[in-house]
């Protein structure tokens, strides 16, 4: 079943729903979405239903990618990719209380669908004039964008949602957990939750309806009511606008982030369908997680009131956090995103987020020089000493250069001074042992003393014996049975020798993929499978290349050995290494001369 389904979903198609591809040769090409690149280096083969990126080196098959890009479970991949594909799975056997939390938080999606429906049609049936109309009519917003974001209303009578509920046949019970209905303080029953509001359904990235907010049409309080939290519905993990966004964020490579509703939608009517909103709070760790499976480029666009700032602020570090390049749109004083647009046009809205944006160091840099007095020293220090632990987390020298100017030129520094304090300040840390180095170097689990000239040659073999799998037990003959140093490949021809035992025909390569123990496995089989088998030579050429580099390994190890017993005056052990070294020598020789 799972291979029925990898087969009818082509893993081409599935990607372009996340990145842009363009096909260039035999592939198709794009930046990949695993981290941050502005030259395309990740790599989609329609021919082996595989993906690999030559910058990060992430790759594998379709459901490995929608694993990764979503940040789901293999299950729920399989799942995924079976609805695409219009493809019917099996139930699968369910304990009685798995059966039960299954069909309670089906019920509670079904009122919470039936229930937008109910405010949607309520909406649609009010006058020219009504309170609600009059709303959206003097914020702009068209009937496009309310049937996008299926806007509704919430009627003022006290119970008419739950009446409707109950008569669809749904529990008191189960409308009170769907959060739409309270019980009364006297007496028993319930009454509804939203009354007399505009209502906006909150979608989460599933596209299923798990929540409302709902805004006053008058001046009573509180303005905005959010429905409280719940199986479904826990505000910190939603961005509400997502599921129109998504698209949009993956074709123009960044999303904008507001604070409220009404700013999101206006976004979104007059052309910018790349912005979410943060449900009116702080972003969360959860929400940066969720908005950095589409993208990495982030632009925050919130309110420019003090409160707006502070989540600003909390919203960059978060942002930064999780390897997000981030900027702000610092917004006019007293003007919202929906203000500004509505007041100056989307022109207005357009330049400030793709033009006057400010990096985060711009941005802190700009907030600290308004909360110190730079005219002084101490001030200066003070300013300084706020941005020096963003400066040194910038990996690019060209870039930490850069801000380094901007900072000196800004407080009327010298930049040495800068570059002197960011050293003092390095040199302590190492000092203390606090300075780690978050970066490692992309090494796919290879063996530290496994050379790298040997790494690129044992791709090539793995690469003919994926191809040519009978040709194992000759190179096990020649090589030993562990023919790879690399603990990666070991895995791959065991999975591959296990198939080979039950099956006549080699797996495909994203059948391979989807069967081995490991990421640093899937991502090197990936990239192997990039390679042109020409490359390589032929077998006997690459178990040649092989045979000499390991050779090479052994003659330095006897020669460093050599060296330190020199000085100690072992004249029988330094005679039996010369003795192997010499016969080593030979050998490769040998070799080489076979070669010609």
């Amino acid at each position: 079943m799972i291979e029925e389904i990898r087969s009818a979903a082509d893993i081409v198609a599935v990607v372009s729903d996340y990145i842009e591809l363009k096909k260039r040769g035999r592939n198709f090409w794009g930046r990949c979405p695993f981290h941050t690149e502005n030259t395309p280096s990740f790599s989609v083969s329609s021919d082996k239903q595989m993906f690999y990126c030559f910058g990060c080196g992430t790759g594998g098959s379709v459901y490995t990618f929608l694993m990764k890009v979503r940040n789901i479970s293999f299950v729920e991949a399989v799942n995924l990719l079976a609805d695409r594909s219009g493809i019917s799975l099996p139930e699968k056997e369910q304990s009685p209380e798995e059966k039960l939390a299954r069909k309670k938080q089906q019920r509670l999606l079904d009122i919470l669908a039936i229930a937008a429906d109910y405010y949607q049609k309520n909406l649609s049936m009010q006058s020219d004039t009504a309170p609600a109309i009059t709303y959206l009519k003097q914020r702009g917003v068209n009937g496009r964008v309310i049937k996008e974001f299926k806007l509704g209303l919430a009627m003022e009578g006290w119970d008419y949602l739950n009446g409707f509920l109950f008569q669809k046949g749904f529990a008191q019970q189960e409308i009170h957990a769907a959060g739409l209905v309270l019980p009364r303080e006297k007496g028993d029953g319930f009454y509804d939750r939203f009354r007399g509001r505009l209502m906006f359904p909150i979608i989460d990235h599933r596209q299923r309806i798990v929540g409302f907010g709902g805004r006053v049409l008058d001046t009573s309080l509180p303005k905005y009511l959010n429905s409280p939290e719940t199986q479904l519905f826990q505000k910190g993990k939603l961005l509400y606008g997502l599921s129109s966004a998504a698209v949009a964020i993956r074709q123009t490579g960044y999303a904008i982030i507001v604070e409220g509703y009404m700013d999101a939608i206006a976004a979104h009517q007059y052309g910018f369908a790349n912005t979410v909103a943060s449900l009116g709070t702080s972003l969360t760790k959860e929400q940066v997680q969720l908005l950095k499976r589409f993208s990495r480029e982030v632009v925050i666009a919130y309110d420019a009131d003090a409160a707006g700032e502070k989540a600003t602020l909390r919203g960059l570090e978060l942002l930064q956090e999780a390897g997000c390049r981030v900027k702000v749109a610092v917004m006019p004083a007293k003007l919202d995103p929906d203000d500004l647009i509505r007041k100056h046009g989307a022109s207005a809205f357009k330049e400030l987020v793709e033009q006057r944006a400010l990096p985060l160091i711009a941005y802190k840099l700009e907030k600290e020089i308004a909360a110190h007095k730079i005219g002084t020293i101490e001030g200066k220090v003070d300013v300084v000493n706020r941005l020096l632990p963003d400066l040194e987390r910038l990996d690019n020298s060209i870039e930490r250069g850069q801000y380094i100017k901007l900072v000196a030129a800004r407080l009327d520094l010298a930049e040495e001074a800068i570059y002197s304090e960011l050293r003092r300040r390095s040199g302590q840390m190492q000092k203390n042992g606090t300075n780690r180095d978050k970066k490692e170097i992309l090494r796919h689990n290879m063996d530290d003393d496994c050379p790298v000239a040997l790494l690129s040659v044992e791709e090539y073999l793995l690469l003919r014996l994926l191809e040519e799998p009978e040709a194992l037990d000759q190179v096990q003959d020649e090589l030993g049975q562990d023919v790879f140093l690399h603990e990666a490949a070991r895995d791959i021809v065991q999975v591959l020798q296990e198939w080979m035992g039950l099956n006549p025909d080699p797996p495909s390569p994203a059948a391979l993929a989807d069967l081995l123990p490991s990421g640093a496995a899937r991502d090197l089989l990936a990239r192997v499978m990039s390679k042109d088998k020409a490359l390589g030579g032929s077998l006997q050429d690459l178990l040649r290349q092989i045979k000499i580099s390991r050779l090479n390994k052994q003659v330095e190890e006897r020669q460093r050995r050599i060296r330190e017993i020199e000085n100690v005056g072992d004249l029988e052990l330094q005679r039996q290494l010369i003795v192997e070294l010499t016969a080593l020598q030979r050998e490769k020789e040998f070799l080489k001369r076979s070669k010609q």
